[in-house]
């Protein structure tokens, strides 16, 4: 059931109103979603439960196989993406009609996918190239080449190994924001009747919408975030609670623990089925309504763009 265009009442609530009408058709998109997505995690999920099937060397199988899940992302889940915020868009009143699953827009909303991921290129370049770099120095060098490396780059202020360190996180931290901001700026084109309008066109009001002041994304953005807390603080509980049986009170060899673990995932089986059940639990329920908050808020700022 379509939902009436509402200009008034806050993207929130007019998204809970339409996620409600459409309860049954959105729970068929959520399955839909997480099959897919499963499908795109298939070589971490293989690891993860001990089936190393593309032969990945041991020490390295499981961030290799998160590698290897970047282009099934890309060919699976990006196109979904378009499908399923089209739907919301549609469900919340802001598309006149349901967007239909077919091989012709099938391969519409790939190439959408994949132009917002080209887009977005340079800006996730450098965490990505940060993240590489990192991964193979710590694991590869050996921990008192590591060292030393860090206490040069610590030395670029006068300061020793816990400045290095410092620096890296900066770095990582710098990098996140600007990748989070390349990602965002293109956040409306999925939510475009990119099936029925074209992809230039679609991209083009796009645009409008993020350079438009007031557009509401911000508001409803941080909405959505403080909703995902009690799940980033899940996730945060479990990960920490493992840690700390690690520690021994010494900084260099807890921080030496820490990162070891961190970057080779190397969390008994419990702690991940742990996480995914308080995901199911603290996430899930939420996502399509967080989405549909952003659908409406899109569509409002887009009705508003074309009356310029």
């Amino acid at each position: 059931m379509q939902t009436t265009k509402e200009f008034s009442g806050a993207p929130h609530k007019v998204a809970l109103s339409a996620c409600l009408r459409n309860a049954g058709r959105l729970v068929g998109l959520l399955l839909l979603n997480l099959l897919v997505r499963g499908v795109a995690l298939l070589p971490l999920i293989l690891t993860l439960a001990g089936h190393n099937v593309f032969g990945f060397p041991r020490e390295h199988a499981i961030p290799l196989s998160v590698v290897a899940c970047i282009p099934l992302y890309a060919l699976l889940v990006m196109p979904f993406r378009f499908f399923t915020r089209s739907t919301l868009s549609w469900a919340t009143g802001w598309r006149e009609t349901a967007p239909v699953f077919s091989g012709r827009n099938f391969g519409i909303w790939l190439s959408a996918g994949l132009l917002r991921l080209l887009r977005a290129f340079l800006f996730l370049l450098p965490l990505f190239a940060l993240t590489v770099t990192f991964y193979v120095y710590w694991t590869m060098a050996g921990f008192n080449e590591f060292g030393l490396i860090v206490n040069d780059i610590g030395a670029l202020i006068g300061g020793d190994y816990v400045h290095g360190m410092a620096l890296i996180a900066l770095a990582f931290v710098l990098f996140g924001v600007l990748a989070v901001w390349g990602w965002r700026r293109d956040l409306p084109l999925a939510f475009q009747a990119v099936d029925l309008d074209g992809l230039r066109p679609s991209l083009k009001k796009s645009r409008a919408i993020t350079r438009r002041r007031f557009n509401g994304l911000g508001r409803t953005t941080l909405i959505n975030f403080l909703i995902v807390l009690p799940a980033l603080g899940v996730l945060i509980y479990f990960v920490q609670d493992y840690l700390r049986n690690l520690m021994v009170g010494d900084l260099q060899w807890d921080l030496s623990t820490l990162l070891t673990t961190i970057t080779t995932f190397a969390f008994p089986q419990e702690v991940y089925v742990r996480i995914a059940i308080a995901l199911v639990i603290v996430y899930l329920p939420f996502v399509l309504w967080r989405k549909a908050a952003l659908a409406v808020a899109i569509g409002r700022a887009g009705a508003l763009v074309r009356e310029r």
